[in-house]
C-alpha cells in the first residue's frame, strides 16, 4: 500500500463539482505556509496562489475515495506553484440526499444538507405534485424542509393557494410567505 503524507492535508468544503474535478473551499490554513518562490530582476512572475480560508481550489481526488458530492467536508492538499489541490479524505456526513439516475441507481446529490427550501410563487400556479416530491426527498434523506410561497403581493382574495398552504401547516410543514420587495428579515433569521 502506498504510504500517504497526512501531515499538509486542510479542511475544506466541496462547493461545485465538475465530473472528476471539484472545487474546494479552504476551511483551514497550513501551520507552515509554502514561501513564494524568489524572482531574480528581469524575470517573469511565477504562477503563485497564497492558501487563505475561503479561498477556492480546483481539485483532484484520490481514487479510493467514494464519489464526492457538493457539501462534503474533505481532507485536502494544496499546491500554490500550480493552483490545485487533491482531496486526501472525507469526513462522516451528516445527511445525503440521493436520487435515481437514468440506470435506476442510486445517485448521490448533496451532502451534509442542514435544510432545503422549496420556494414556490402565486403565479404561475404551483404544483403540489412536484412540491410533494420534493417533500418526500427531504423526509427520505431525514432533512428538514421549510416551504416559502413568495410573490404574496400577487394574492388575491380567497385565492385557493392559501387552502394549500394551510394543508401544509396543518401536516406540520413550516411555511412562510414572502415578497421580493416586501420584508425578508424572518426568512433571512430562519436561514441563519
Amino acid at each position: 500500500q502506498e504510504e500517504v503524507d497526512t501531515s499538509q492535508d486542510l479542511d475544506g468544503l466541496v462547493v461545485q463539482h465538475y465530473g472528476r474535478q471539484l472545487e474546494v473551499q479552504a476551511l483551514s490554513v497550513p501551520d507552515h505556509h509554502p514561501e513564494k518562490p524568489q524572482v531574480a530582476e528581469g524575470e517573469p512572475e511565477p504562477f503563485w496562489k497564497p492558501i487563505e480560508i475561503g479561498s477556492v481550489w480546483r481539485c483532484h481526488t484520490r481514487t479510493n475515495l467514494e464519489l464526492l458530492v457538493t457539501g462534503d467536508k474533505v481532507k485536502w492538499q494544496a499546491d500554490p506553484n500550480t493552483g490545485l489541490g487533491i482531496i486526501t479524505a472525507i469526513h462522516p456526513r451528516t445527511s445525503l440526499l440521493t436520487r435515481p439516475d437514468r440506470y435506476h441507481k442510486v445517485k448521490p446529490v448533496a451532502a451534509n444538507v442542514s435544510l432545503i427550501v422549496i420556494v414556490f410563487a402565486v403565479l404561475p400556479d404551483p404544483a403540489p405534485t412536484l412540491i410533494d416530491r420534493y417533500l418526500v426527498a427531504c423526509a427520505d434523506a431525514d432533512i428538514p424542509a421549510l416551504l416559502v410561497l413568495n410573490k404574496i403581493d400577487l394574492l388575491k382574495e380567497n385565492d385557493p393557494i392559501m387552502d394549500m398552504v394551510q394543508e401544509y401547516r396543518d401536516l406540520g410543514y413550516e411555511v412562510l410567505l414572502t415578497q421580493s420587495n416586501g420584508e425578508m428579515d424572518e426568512f433571512r433569521q430562519r436561514l441563519d
